[in-house]
């Protein structure tokens, strides 16, 4: 399932204690946009939750979780962080 970052949405699902995936990109980005359709494919076909994070709209997330490449794949389980993935080809392993 492919949500939007919502704030207090996000917060809700981070205590469900659900793997959450949390896909950071940005507008300009072109490795971003290539990814998308495989982000989704992995969303849909492994039932995963995944927020895609516009980063310019979530700088509280960026900088907790030190994310300074686009594209960057953050890993949660139970509210806390697991993994980060930076950039096209670390993320295309992680799924």
């Amino acid at each position: 399932m492919i949500k939007s970052y919502i704030p207090e949405i996000f917060e809700e699902d981070l205590s469900s204690g659900e793997q959450i995936y949390v896909f950071f990109r940005s507008t300009g980005c072109g490795p971003c946009r290539e990814l998308e359709p495989e982000i989704l494919d992995f969303a849909n076909s492994f039932d995963k939750l995944i927020y895609i994070v516009e980063s310019d709209e979530a700088p509280n997330l960026r900088h907790k979780w030190n994310i300074k490449l686009h594209p960057s794949m953050a890993v949660l389980q139970g509210g806390k962080f697991q993994y980060l993935a930076e950039g096209k080809r670390k993320i295309q392993e992680l799924m």
